[in-house]
Protein backbone atom coordinates (compact mmCIF):
# COMPACT_ATOMS: atom_id res chain seq x y z
CA UNK A 1 0.00 0.00 0.00
CA UNK A 2 1.18 3.52 -0.71
CA UNK A 3 0.13 7.09 -0.01
CA UNK A 4 -2.26 8.44 -2.68
CA UNK A 5 -0.66 11.89 -2.45
CA UNK A 6 3.12 11.35 -2.41
CA UNK A 7 3.21 7.64 -3.42
CA UNK A 8 5.40 6.80 -0.42
CA UNK A 9 5.17 3.33 1.12
CA UNK A 10 6.29 4.71 4.49
CA UNK A 11 2.83 4.51 6.14
CA UNK A 12 1.39 3.36 9.46
CA UNK A 13 -2.01 2.45 10.86
CA UNK A 14 -3.94 5.38 12.33
CA UNK A 15 -7.12 3.97 13.87
CA UNK A 16 -10.49 3.29 12.28
CA UNK A 17 -13.20 5.41 10.69
CA UNK A 18 -16.67 4.01 10.01
CA UNK A 19 -15.31 0.52 10.66
CA UNK A 20 -12.55 0.89 8.05
CA UNK A 21 -8.81 1.04 8.68
CA UNK A 22 -7.21 4.50 8.50
CA UNK A 23 -3.59 5.00 7.45
CA UNK A 24 -1.18 7.91 7.89
CA UNK A 25 1.76 8.67 5.64
CA UNK A 26 4.90 9.34 7.66
CA UNK A 27 6.38 11.48 4.88
CA UNK A 28 3.56 13.92 4.01
CA UNK A 29 1.25 13.32 7.06
CA UNK A 30 -1.75 12.62 4.83
CA UNK A 31 -4.46 10.48 6.46
CA UNK A 32 -6.37 8.16 4.13
CA UNK A 33 -8.33 4.93 3.94
CA UNK A 34 -7.41 2.00 1.75
CA UNK A 35 -10.78 2.00 -0.02
CA UNK A 36 -13.35 4.63 -0.88
CA UNK A 37 -16.96 4.18 -1.82
CA UNK A 38 -18.02 5.98 -4.94
CA UNK A 39 -20.43 8.80 -4.23
CA UNK A 40 -23.51 9.75 -6.15
CA UNK A 41 -25.77 7.72 -8.37
CA UNK A 42 -24.75 5.01 -10.80
CA UNK A 43 -23.83 6.38 -14.26
CA UNK A 44 -26.70 4.43 -15.85
CA UNK A 45 -29.20 6.18 -13.57
CA UNK A 46 -27.72 9.57 -14.48
CA UNK A 47 -27.89 8.71 -18.17
CA UNK A 48 -31.52 7.58 -17.84
CA UNK A 49 -32.49 10.83 -16.08
CA UNK A 50 -30.69 12.92 -18.69
CA UNK A 51 -32.49 11.10 -21.51
CA UNK A 52 -35.85 11.77 -19.88
CA UNK A 53 -34.96 15.45 -19.43
CA UNK A 54 -33.85 15.80 -23.05
CA UNK A 55 -37.12 14.19 -24.14
CA UNK A 56 -39.07 16.97 -22.45
CA UNK A 57 -39.86 15.63 -18.98
CA UNK A 58 -39.57 18.07 -16.10
CA UNK A 59 -37.56 17.58 -12.94
CA UNK A 60 -40.57 16.63 -10.84
CA UNK A 61 -41.81 14.13 -13.41
CA UNK A 62 -38.40 12.48 -13.43
CA UNK A 63 -38.50 12.47 -9.61
CA UNK A 64 -41.85 10.64 -9.64
CA UNK A 65 -40.57 8.03 -12.11
CA UNK A 66 -37.18 7.34 -10.51
CA UNK A 67 -37.92 8.09 -6.86
CA UNK A 68 -34.81 10.31 -6.72
CA UNK A 69 -35.42 13.83 -5.40
CA UNK A 70 -34.94 16.42 -8.13
CA UNK A 71 -32.32 18.39 -6.16
CA UNK A 72 -30.10 15.32 -5.69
Amino acid sequence: MQCPQCKSSNIRKDGHQDGKQRWKCKDCCRIFRDSYESRGYHPQVKKFCLKMYLNGLGFRAIERITGIHYTA
